[in-house]
């Protein structure tokens, strides 16, 4: 959801920086839910910013 209230977002941040947060706070939430073993969690997260390059 954080990803998509991208127009809702303060002057402070950029896009990018935005999209990053929102990432970062679903490998968090991954980790502590555990769908998947942690190091899972966190390559996957890894291979979406590398793809998404933002």
């Amino acid at each position: 959801m954080l990803w998509f209230a991208t127009p809702l977002r303060s002057e402070s941040l950029s896009i990018a920086a935005r999209h990053i947060f929102a990432l970062f706070v679903a490998t968090i939430l991954g980790c502590i839910t555990q769908p998947l073993p942690i190091g899972a969690v966190a390559i996957i997260a890894f291979t979406i910013k590398c793809l998404l390059k933002s």
